[in-house]
């Protein structure tokens, strides 16, 4: 048991801190990838939910530490130690747990998201038309000049990019209803692939790529 106290007090400060500053690190990357600060905060929330419960089982370790210890005031001092250096990393916890939680709600407000995009019909002879469509959502909001869907050959080379609109206007059915549609005509035999870009009003940007 001896210096078992100390051990319980480094192992939280070293937990927090580095979960906190992988976190806020996550923040700046996220910048450029809104996904990866969304990972950092979720491994963050579940390993804090670690120490969460390890701090109980080192509470319970204090409380019998100290029935057994009878009247050793030696063991009583050691069960308390225990105790308060564990309610201590506890505390801390919770605060990183909120300082993560925040960061996290942060990420998320200012990230944007293209979700069920699809290409219709999915095949056609040359000179087929094909609607592409996808709903694209940003909590500060799309910037519809940057919704392009662009169309590539299998070696990746761009054969067309169209700007995706919702106006309301055909082949768009529903105005501001976050989907965003446009027309697209083949003009040669072949596979293609579509890739979805799109930023919002503050130039974070997001794909979806191979649909």
């Amino acid at each position: 048991m001896k210096k078992i106290e100390k051990y319980i007090f480094i192992i939280f400060i070293f937990t927090i801190f580095i979960l906190s500053s992988q976190t806020l690190y996550a923040m700046e990357l996220s910048y450029f990838d809104k996904d990866v600060a969304q990972v950092f905060a979720e491994a963050a929330k579940a390993l804090l939910s670690f120490v969460g419960g390890l701090s109980v089982l080192f509470l319970i370790l204090g409380g019998i530490v100290y029935i057994y210890s009878g009247s050793n005031p030696e063991g009583q001092k050691k069960a308390k130690k225990i105790i308060t250096y564990t309610l201590i990393g506890s505390i801390f916890s919770l605060l990183s747990y909120g300082i993560i939680f925040i960061s996290s709600d942060v990420s998320s407000d200012t990230a944007i998201y293209i979700s069920n995009a699809s290409v219709s019909p999915t095949s056609g002879i040359p000179g087929s038309t094909f609607t592409i469509t996808t709903n694209i959502t940003a909590y500060s909001g799309v910037d519809s000049a940057t919704t392009f869907a662009s169309i590539q050959s299998p070696n990746e080379i761009v054969v067309a990019s169209v700007l995706l609109r919702d106006n309301g206007i055909a082949p768009d059915l529903v105005s501001g209803d976050g989907k965003y549609t446009a027309d697209w005509t083949s003009g040669a035999a072949g596979s293609y692939f579509v890739d979805i870009s799109a930023c919002d009003v503050d130039a974070n940007c997001a794909e979806a790529e191979d649909i």
